[in-house]
């Protein structure tokens, strides 16, 4: 009798203390936390990864934002932002310097990028040259 009620005991404790768990995570990963800093030389890139097996592959393609964030000891770190998270703003006044906010969650995963850069800026480069380079 004492060893199904120490049983129970313990699964009762252990129920309890996994749901108090997902209660705490659940308000820790609700935080929300802005990040503001400057960017200098904003470029585009992508990288390319397959995996090729006997005639059967894949291939993966990630575009990025490349640039240097400016820190607050002045300087600079490389910065790559997920062009599926970020949104461009051109918004600034020409000769104004381009800044990102960050929105993260409390794990430090980032939920949205917002991009502002000034007026003019995005260009967009159209190549009608048919003939190949040799």
């Amino acid at each position: 009798m004492l060893d199904g009620l120490f049983k129970s005991l313990i699964a009762t404790l252990l129920i309890s203390f996994c749901i108090l768990t997902l209660v705490y995570c659940s308000k820790f990963i609700k935080q929300q936390k802005t990040e503001c800093f400057n960017l200098i030389s904003i470029n585009f890139s992508e990288d390319l990864k397959g995996d090729f097996v006997l005639g059967t592959g894949s291939i993966k393609q990630n575009k990025y934002f490349i640039a240097y964030k400016e820190n607050e000891d002045g300087s600079k770190k490389y910065y790559k932002m997920s062009v599926d998270q970020t949104k461009i703003y051109d918004t600034l006044e020409e000769g104004s310097t381009a800044y990102a906010e960050v929105d993260k969650n409390g794990l430090g995963i980032t939920l949205e990028i917002r991009l502002f850069v000034p007026c003019n800026t995005i260009t967009e480069e159209i190549n009608l040259n048919l003939a190949s380079d040799e």
